[in-house]
C-alpha cells in the first residue's frame, strides 16, 4: 500500500487534481469578480436612467402648461414607483413639489440640505432654452417605502452556484 502512495501514477493524478482545482478556483474567482462589477455598473445605469426620466417628466410637464400647478401628484406617483424623494424647485429655490411632503401652497417650504444628501442628483429644468427650475432626486428615507431588491443578489447567486460547482 505504501508503494502505491509514492508511485509515479499517484503523484501524476494528485498533481493533475491540484492543477484542475487551482484552475477551477481561479475561474470561479474571476467570474464572481466580473459578475459583481457588471451588476454594480448595471445598477448605476438603471438609477441614472430613472433620474433622467424624472428630469424629462418634469421638463415636459412644465413645457406643456408653462407652470408648476398640479405637479405634486405626478411627483408623488413617480416617487412611489422609484422609491425616491423627488423635490422640484423654481429658480428662486422655492419648493414647487415634494414627493414626501404634502403641503397646501407651492413654495411654502425650502430644504437647503436636500441637494447635499448622499446619493442625490440635481438636474436643471429648461424651457425654451432658459432655466425654470431644478429637480433633486435622492434616496428615500421614509419607512413606508418598500425598497427594491438589489441587483447584487444576482452576483451572490452566481457566486454560490460557482462554489457548489
Amino acid at each position: 500500500m505504501v508503494s502505491w502512495f509514492f508511485s509515479l501514477q499517484f503523484r501524476l493524478i494528485a498533481a493533475f487534481a491540484m492543477v484542475l482545482a487551482l484552475a477551477l478556483v481561479s475561474v470561479s474567482m474571476y467570474v464572481g469578480f466580473t459578475a459583481r462589477q457588471a451588476t454594480e455598473r448595471f445598477q448605476e445605469e438603471v438609477e441614472e436612467t430613472r433620474a433622467a426620466r424624472m428630469e424629462q417628466l418634469v421638463t415636459q410637464y412644465y413645457a406643456t402648461g408653462r407652470s408648476w400647478v398640479g405637479l405634486q401628484a405626478a411627483v408623488e406617483q413617480a416617487s412611489s414607483l422609484y422609491g425616491w424623494r423627488i423635490v422640484v424647485r423654481d429658480t428662486e429655490g422655492r419648493i414647487m413639489a415634494d414627493s414626501h411632503q404634502a403641503f397646501d401652497a407651492p413654495g411654502m417650504m425650502t430644504m437647503p440640505g436636500m441637494s447635499m444628501m448622499r446619493g442625490s442628483r440635481q438636474f436643471r429644468v429648461l424651457s425654451s432654452g432658459r432655466e425654470v427650475g431644478s429637480v433633486v432626486v435622492a434616496p428615500s428615507v421614509a419607512p413606508q417605502v418598500v425598497p427594491e431588491p438589489s441587483v447584487s443578489i444576482l452576483a451572490s447567486a452566481l457566486n454560490r452556484s460557482l462554489l457548489w460547482t
